[in-house]
């Protein structure tokens, strides 16, 4: 018996260069047409590049910062109800000076409700305890 799998499924453990890709969780995984690319490495003016990690809130998969040639704190957004390939999906925020402190360099992120919480690593200088969390609209 086969079972119901969803039809696409977000790729997103590891962005460096800012493009985002989709492929299909089912049987046509190695089908080239399944898959889809985004750059969104210039998300809302931001360069939203260099993620480790993401968190699915059931509508929005946000991206943990993380680095390029330095560490950052754009976080990076993508809403699911929308076209994987339109600019208008995506936005960025520059969470790096949340209440004063260097919020860099995040190696991961989780979501459990209301918020989704960013996996401190470093921050450019030392490895970091700074945990940053965002809270959903209510």
């Amino acid at each position: 018996m086969r079972r119901a799998m969803p039809t696409a499924g977000l790729i997103c453990a590891f962005l460096i260069c800012g493009a985002a890709s989709r492929g299909c969780t089912a049987d046509n995984f190695a089908d080239p047409a399944a898959w889809e690319a985004f750059d969104a490495g210039n998300t809302g003016g931001l360069q939203a590049q260099g993620y480790f990690g993401a968190a699915f809130d059931g509508r929005y998969v946000y991206y943990a910062p993380c680095r390029t040639a330095v560490f950052h704190g754009v976080v990076l957004r993508y809403d699911t109800t929308g076209s994987f390939q339109a600019p208008g999906s995506w936005a960025a925020y520059d969470a790096g000076h949340t209440d004063g402190l260097r919020t860099v360099g995040y190696g991961g992120a989780v979501y459990q409700a209301p918020y989704v919480y960013f996996v401190p690593y470093h921050n450019g200088v030392s490895f970091s305890g700074i945990a940053l969390r965002y809270r959903l609209s209510r």
